[in-house]
């Protein structure tokens, strides 16, 4: 039988059996727009993470930190000893974990590796409110401005590093502080408010007015002090980021020694005062990786963990690797049985006509 023939029976057997070529061709036309679509996804998002690492991040700094559970290696399975350092953070799963954390003896070691130029931490304080005159009170977050970051300014100009009680603020809060539009928002005053913990004896004091029977009102005057406001200078807005980290988006960013300090007033009297969960480290000639590798061991052998940018960037990426991975072979599963289903559509015509 010639291929002309077993195409054109196949071709009407095809057309005799709607229902079944349409189920057919669908299957096909689902795993190919599958394949097509995780391929798109997995390269945006790799984009998105180079473009995100890129713009926030110096390749010749390293992430340094005092505990592998921060950058997912530690054992979780076993006890762990006391250390005054410990604080507590959120994980992924919605729990929470202990680290130990970074102290200024821990920096101060850091800063005498011999490949380190600088040591910054990474402060973020949750305010209490920011407001300026008559207008109403919001909540929101500051941070110590990376010298490295690249936002989009609408207005003003970032000076680096961040002067003394500068403040960029994002696009967001604009309107709701009151100003017509970003430039009219440039060098204006915005007072922001941190919540201080109350002090031992405050504390005694609070609860000595209770037991001597104090109204709400009284206990309140009496702990009117246990906030800390202080006014800092907008020199720029910057535009809603397209690649900041998630739940930055509205952050503020201020220099960092005034983020040093408000985090001090912030912490005072308590175990997070001057703890950190990890810092960054510049290395002297850190473009070069073996020079980068070679400050890593020794930070390493101080028994920190510690992390280079470029190997967090692999980190993302293999990620999201594995993922279009499995998605991939689900589309390609899908193809290759849609394909099968086809050729036993038209073997089964050929028999068929063949018997004929």
């Amino acid at each position: 039988m010639l291929l002309r023939d077993l195409l054109r029976r196949s071709g009407r057997s095809l057309r005799s059996a709607k229902a079944r070529t349409l189920l057919t061709a669908l299957a096909i036309a689902v795993g190919t727009f599958a394949l097509a679509l995780t391929l798109a996804a997995s390269n945006g998002a790799t984009a998105f993470v180079n473009k995100l690492i890129a713009e926030n991040f110096d390749p010749a700094e390293l992430i340094i930190t005092n505990d592998a559970t921060i950058l997912g290696g530690a054992d979780q399975s076993k006890p762990r000893e006391y250390d005054p350092s410990f604080g507590t953070i959120g994980t992924g799963a919605g729990t929470t974990t202990q680290i130990k954390r970074l102290t200024d003896d821990d920096i101060a070691k850091l800063k005498q590796v011999s490949q380190v130029e600088a040591v910054r931490e990474q402060i973020a304080i949750s305010l209490q409110y920011l407001t300026r005159p008559d207008q109403k009170k919001y909540v929101g977050t500051v941070e110590a401005f990376s010298p490295y970051e690249k936002p989009e300014v609408i207005a003003g100009e970032i000076v680096r590093p961040v002067g003394n009680k500068q403040l960029l603020l994002p696009e967001a809060y604009v309107s709701v502080l009151g100003f017509s539009d970003a430039p009219a928002a440039i060098g204006k005053t915005v007072s922001l408010t941190i919540a201080k913990t109350p002090s031992q004896s405050q504390i005694q004091k609070t609860a000595a007015g209770i037991a001597a029977g104090q109204t709400a009102q009284d206990v309140a005057a009496n702990s009117s002090d246990n906030s800390f406001t202080q006014d800092f200078t907008i020199a720029a807005v910057l535009k809603k980021p397209t690649t900041s980290q998630p739940g930055t988006e509205l952050n503020m960013y201020i220099g960092l020694d005034d983020a040093r300090a408000l985090n001090d007033i912030a912490t005072k009297d308590t175990n997070n005062y001057r703890k950190y969960n990890y810092v960054f480290a510049k290395v002297t000639g850190g473009a070069d990786q073996k020079v980068l590798s070679s400050a890593q061991d020794d930070i390493k052998k101080l028994g920190y963990t510690t992390r280079s940018v470029k190997e967090t960037q692999a980190f993302l990426t293999n990620i999201i690797g594995v993922l279009q991975g499995i998605v991939a072979g689900f589309g390609a599963i899908a193809i290759i049985a849609s394909v099968f289903g086809i050729i036993n559509t038209m073997y089964i015509s050929v028999l068929q006509r063949t018997r004929e």
